[in-house]
């Protein structure tokens, strides 16, 4: 990430016992159930609205799901 922000908290974090941190990063994550399921889907909707424009218009161009695992597969080697 490029967000010196969380740069610093996340050095911070890292200092932390594990015991801590584990506290931590549970708070962190029940923060996360204040989401509504009804904003998160509709920023799914949004999303895949501007995916679906940008393939019409020619703006990108699809790549086989196929391409995409075999050139991650052979990143990985």
């Amino acid at each position: 990430m490029s967000d010196p922000n969380f740069d610093t908290l996340l050095e911070s974090a890292l200092t932390l016992s594990p015991h801590l941190r584990a506290i931590l990063a549970e708070r962190l994550l029940s923060s996360l159930d204040n989401f509504k399921q009804s904003e998160v889907d509709e920023a799914w909707a949004t999303e895949v609205d501007r995916c679906f424009e940008e393939i019409q218009s020619g703006t990108v161009t699809p790549i086989p799901g196929e391409e995409v695992l075999k050139a991650l597969e052979e990143r990985r080697r």
